[in-house]
Order: C-alpha cells, then sequence, then structure tokens
C-alpha cells in the first residue's frame, strides 16, 4: 500500500512537477482511510474544505497545507465533493457526494514506439 502524502480538496496539472508520470484511479472511502495516516496533510484552501476532508479522513495530519507539488515519488488522493456547500461541521449534506481518487506520481515514462 503506498504512503499518502497529501489529500487534495482541489486538483489542477498545474501541481505536476516537470518529468511525472501519474496514475490515477478511483478507490472506495475504506481504502481512502486505510492510506491516510499523521503524517498525511490535507491540501485545502477554502475552511470549509478542509473541515470536510478532515470529517472524510479523520486520520490525518491537524496541519493543512495550502498548495501541494506532485513530483516523482509522491502520492496523494483527490477528494472531489459534489453537492451543497458544507456546514461547520464538514459532514457531507443531504444529496452530496464524495469521489476518492488515488494519484500515484513517478518518473516521466516515454511511449514505446508502435
Amino acid at each position: 500500500m503506498p504512503q499518502v502524502d497529501y489529500v487534495l480538496t482541489t486538483f489542477s496539472p498545474a501541481m505536476f512537477g516537470e518529468g511525472a508520470t501519474a496514475h490515477i484511479k478511483i478507490i472506495e472511502a475504506e481504502e481512502a482511510r486505510s492510506l491516510v495516516d499523521t503524517d498525511t496533510k490535507i491540501v485545502a484552501t477554502r475552511v470549509s474544505h478542509d473541515r470536510l476532508a478532515h470529517a472524510q479522513l479523520p486520520g490525518a495530519s491537524e496541519e493543512t497545507a495550502r498548495y501541494a507539488m506532485l513530483k516523482p515519488g509522491v502520492c496523494a488522493i483527490h477528494l472531489h465533493y459534489r453537492g451543497p456547500q458544507v456546514g461547520d461541521d464538514g459532514k457531507l449534506p443531504v444529496g452530496s457526494m464524495v469521489t476518492f481518487y488515488l494519484i500515484e506520481v513517478e518518473e516521466y515514462q516515454v511511449p514505446e514506439a508502435a
């Protein structure tokens, strides 16, 4: 099992460093929780996103980062939320959902010639 460095509450291709290949797959919530520990930082620019991430993945570090660079060797979970505004308790409102994407980053792989 990979050690997850970051939980991302937002995602952008600009987070990748140069020379990186990313493998992305959807994982179940329980698997996401099992991959997160006290060394995993939540990356959030909004307080409501931070609360949601801590409620969904309570094993993560209390420390919140504002930015992450996804360079080779880094592993992250993107917490993709859809639904109404999250309340102060960070719990999922009725009618909302979360999808967890595991992102494993390694050195850029040059595609093989056909």
